[in-house]
Formats: structure tokens, sequence, C-alpha cells
């Protein structure tokens, strides 16, 4: 009995894998998933469109590949990394150098301009010094000149300074002795 219960059971399973082969043969001829109802997905590409992709892919995967940070080991890059850091350090110190000349220069020039400022200073200083000695002097010698200059030279010089010539100069002078009393002492 366990044989003929063997063979109805290879017989049941063997109906039902012939029942689900014939459903699925109707699902591809109609095109639809009875359990969905919907369309089924369309596998219907050629292969020469799948080579061609696959081609296409390939040629993409080659030029990444040949791409050199895809070569570089790690410790290339850090090698890499520290050739720029020291690139980058010599020129920025040949940068500070630069600019430490150039603020020496600027320097300089500043000592020198304020050197002149001082110097101007000091000009303008002796220059007024130089005016007032020159004014006193002269106030000095006013008095002096008229008696030391030759050939009439002092009365010229008392004549110009009041006007009309000696003769006009000797009359003013005189009406101004008159209006002032004289005092004898």
């Amino acid at each position: 009995m366990d044989d003929e219960a063997d063979a109805g059971a290879a017989e049941r399973a063997f109906e039902a894998l012939r029942a689900e082969v014939a459903a699925l043969r109707r699902e591809i001829a109609t095109g639809l998933r009875p359990e969905q109802g919907a369309p089924a997905v369309d596998y219907s590409l050629t292969l020469g469109e799948m080579a061609q992709t696959l081609a296409t892919m390939q040629a993409r995967l080659a030029e990444i590949r040949a791409q050199p940070a895809l070569r570089l080991t790690p410790a290339a890059f850090a090698q890499q990394i520290a050739e720029a850091g020291q690139r980058a350090g010599a020129r920025a110190g040949q940068v500070m150098a630069e600019g430490a000349v150039a603020q020496s220069a600027a320097t300089r020039e500043l000592e020198t301009l304020i050197g002149r400022a001082y110097m101007r200073k000091e000009q303008r200083q002796w220059l007024g010094v130089v005016a007032a000695a020159g004014v006193l002097l002269g106030m000095a010698l006013w008095y002096v000149l008229p008696a030391v200059l030759p050939w009439d030279g002092g009365d010229w010089l008392v004549a110009s300074l009041i006007g009309g010539g000696p003769w006009k100069a000797g009359q003013t002078l005189m009406a101004r002795t008159n209006e002032r009393p004289i005092s004898v002492a």
C-alpha cells in the first residue's frame, strides 16, 4: 500500500507541475500575469543590444581604470601630499623673504622721509631765528646807516621815508619839531 500511496503522490505532483507549466505558457502567450492582471515585464532585449550595452560599460570602466588616482597607493598619495606641502612651504618662504625685503625698503624710505621732515622743521626754526635776527639788525642799522652812507645817502634815505624829496623832508621834520615843546634840560 505504500507503493500505491507513493505512486498517487507522484502522479498528483506531476499533474500539479503540468498545470503550472500550462499556466506559464498561457501567461507568456497573453503577456499577462494572471495573479496581478498587469502586463508581464518585457525581457525581449536582443543579444546585439545587450552586447552594445556591455561594450559601452566596458569602455567606461576602462576610462575609470585609466584615472591616475586609482593607480595611487596610499604611500604614493602621502608622498605626493608631502611634496606639495614642501613646494607650498618653499613658495611661502620665498613670498615671506620678498615681503621682508619690501618691508625693509619701505622702512628705509620712511626713515629718509622722517629725516627730511626733521631737517625741514630745523630749517624753518633756523630761518625764523635768522629772520628775527635780521629784523633786529636792520632796526639797529637804521639809526647808524644815515650817518655812515657817503654822498648824502643818509639825507636821501631820510627823504625817502618821509616822502617828497630832501627839501620836503626837512620842512616836515621842522614842522613836527615846532608842534612838540622843546625841553631844555
